[in-house]
Formats: C-alpha cells, sequence, structure tokens
C-alpha cells in the first residue's frame, strides 16, 4: 500500500483512526489524517474559511496525538466544494490504497448508521474503502488478529477480495474464514412443482463444491475454514460480522475498473456489520479486458 487515510469527520473519526492506524500497521505503510473543510461561495467566504480551517486543525492535531509513534502518519487539510469531492481527491492525490471512514450515529439495537459522506464515498470511490463501526475505537481488537471473514462465491471480485483477506492473515496468523450465503428462493406458483428439499441439497453441494475448491487453493499460505450459511446474503453476513475481527467484500460487478462500487448487499453489510468492512475496487489495468468480459457474459446472461 503506497497509504492509508483516515477521514476525520464527526463523531466517528476516533474510530476510523483506529481502523486505519491497524491497516497501515498490517501493510507497513504510512497514515494520512484527513480533513476537508467546505469553502462557500458569498463575502464573508475568507473569514468562513479561515475559521472552519483553524477548527478543523485542532480536531485532527487531537486525532493524530492518539497515532502510535512507530505508525509514521502526516495530516493533511483539504479545501473543497464538498466533503466527499475533497476526500476522493485526496485519495487519488495520496495514491492511497484504502481510505477508512466512520459512522455518524447508531440506529435500533446499536446498529451503525451512515451519513451523507460516508454513504456518497461508499459508491465510485478510487481505493478500497473501510468503515469503522462506532465505538472501534474504544473497544475493538486489533485489526484482523483473530478471525477474518470474506463473502465468497466464484465471480473475479469475490477473488479479488479473497486474495486481499488472505495477506492481512499472513500477516496476522488469523484464521481466514471464506463464507457463502445460500439464498432462498423466490416464492413463486411457478415454482410449485420443485421438490423444495432435493433443490436446497443440490444448491448447498454446489456451494459447498465451490467454497471447498477455494479453500483448497489456499492451503500453503493461510489456515482457512469455511462456512456456507441459508439466507439472504446481506442478513448472513452481518449476523456472522459479530464473529470477526474484519470483514472483507468485493465490489459489485458492474460498473468502471478500479472503483469501489456497490450493490444492495455490499451497502448493507457494510452499513450494520459489527466489525470493520474492508471493500477492495475492482482489477485494474492488466485485469480490465478479462473483468469487462465477465461483465459482457454476466449481461448477456
Amino acid at each position: 500500500m503506497h497509504a492509508v487515510i483516515a477521514a476525520a469527520h464527526g463523531p466517528g473519526a476516533r474510530d476510523a483512526v483506529a481502523v486505519a492506524v491497524d491497516l497501515a500497521r498490517l501493510h507497513e505503510t504510512s497514515l494520512v489524517i484527513a480533513g476537508v473543510y467546505v469553502v462557500p461561495a458569498g463575502p464573508y467566504a475568507r473569514a468562513y474559511e479561515h475559521a472552519a480551517r483553524e477548527a478543523l486543525r485542532q480536531e485532527l492535531e487531537q486525532l493524530c496525538e492518539a497515532v502510535p509513534p512507530a505508525v509514521p502518519h502526516t495530516m493533511v487539510l483539504h479545501a473543497c466544494s464538498s466533503a466527499v469531492r475533497g476526500l476522493r481527491e485526496l485519495a487519488e492525490s495520496e495514491q492511497a490504497d484504502a481510505l477508512v471512514v466512520g459512522p455518524t450515529h447508531r440506529g435500533r439495537l446499536g446498529r451503525v448508521i451512515h451519513g451523507d459522506v460516508t454513504a456518497s464515498l461508499l459508491h465510485g470511490a478510487p481505493c478500497a474503502i473501510a468503515v469503522a463501526p462506532r465505538g472501534w475505537a474504544d473497544g475493538g481488537v486489533p485489526l484482523g488478529r483473530r478471525v477474518v471473514g470474506v463473502a465468497w462465491d466464484d465471480s473475479r471480485e469475490a477473488q479479488m477480495a479473497l486474495d486481499e483477506a488472505c495477506r492481512v492473515v499472513q500477516r496476522t496468523g488469523a484464521v481466514l474464514r471464506l463464507i457463502h450465503a445460500v439464498e432462498p428462493l423466490p416464492t413463486s406458483a411457478e415454482l410449485s412443482w420443485v421438490d423444495d428439499e432435493a433443490l436446497a441439497e443440490s444448491r448447498h453441494e454446489r456451494a459447498r463444491a465451490l467454497i471447498d475448491e477455494a479453500a483448497a487453493d489456499l492451503r500453503g499460505r493461510c489456515l482457512a475454514e469455511t462456512a456456507v450459511l441459508d439466507g439472504p446474503a446481506a442478513g448472513v453476513l452481518g449476523d456472522v460480522s459479530e464473529e470477526l475481527d474484519l470483514l472483507v467484500l468485493g465490489s459489485r460487478a458492474y460498473g468502471p475498473l478500479t472503483r469501489v462500487l456497490l450493490g444492495s448487499v455490499s451497502t448493507r453489510v457494510a452499513h450494520h456489520a459489527a466489525c470493520p468492512v474492508l471493500v477492495v475496487p475492482r482489477p485494474a489495468d492488466g485485469d480490465a479486458g478479462a473483468a469487462a468480459g465477465d461483465d459482457a457474459a454476466r449481461a448477456a446472461g
């Protein structure tokens, strides 16, 4: 990694910094504590900009004090017309490999609900996005020390996520857990003739074969376990996140290469997971042609 950026915005900034520190340690790279202040138009813009910059500087200096001395870090203040655009600009200018954001507040049952900045960043980011759950700075275990989960199917995007998760566990000695959700079939009169038990068994067998093959390919690289679970993918991954230190997801299959683009499943997981979630971007450069071919095949199918 070139750098890990912690987005210092709102009450979740401490949690974002805590996760970013762990990522920087894992990848032996530098950390950037970044803040964006919005510059308005109008006759009082200059005075407002000065006040906003100084207030943000003080906030970032306090966050930097929590960074261990062994982690090289810098502080960056960036003026922009919007926080989302500013953070994306910083990610590109710093050649960041990961941008870490935090939650804004909790919803029902303590679940994390993200504000506009975080939700917008999750779509179209130029690098991997990590989302820190609230409270991680106060009670979270070191990232990826025990169990690292990865959502697995046979897609290219899932393989990218698996490769990243494997790199993490190789550095920490954690157990890698491959997780596959067997989605329920839609209820339809057209399917009334189907033998539900036989179909369910067949789908489980196929899922088990796929995930076992992936685990076998990891032998000699890391210790891996597998889990084939019934239920909607977002719900399954959200529930199992209670047992993980980190959950790694791939971007959805469509959209620009080298960007993070989330579908409905990954968006819900990033919003509700109990552990940090790392969403890796799609393949780049040499893989672009193959990925584009995969997209065309999926669209045709």
